[in-house]
């Protein structure tokens, strides 16, 4: 069971680091076509998106299981 959670966090810290890149982009580009204030609301979006992407990611390996993790292990 450790072995999944293990790789169940690695895989929901790849999302949150894919995620965070995205969402520097996305802000700059508004920040960019827009004023500041819109800019802050794009950056809370996009970074609330990411926190549920990376926590749902984490719950869906341990709930379904990954191919990286043995059913054996532990």
């Amino acid at each position: 069971m450790k072995t999944l959670h293990k790789a169940a966090l690695i895989r929901a810290y790849r999302t949150l680091a894919q995620g965070l890149g995205g969402s520097a982009v996305a802000t700059a580009a508004t920040a960019v076509l827009t004023d500041g204030r819109t800019a802050v609301t794009v950056l809370l979006a996009t970074l609330g998106g990411v926190l549920v992407a990376a926590a749902t990611s984490f719950w869906q390996g341990v709930a379904a299981g990954l191919p990286e993790v043995s059913t054996d292990a532990d």
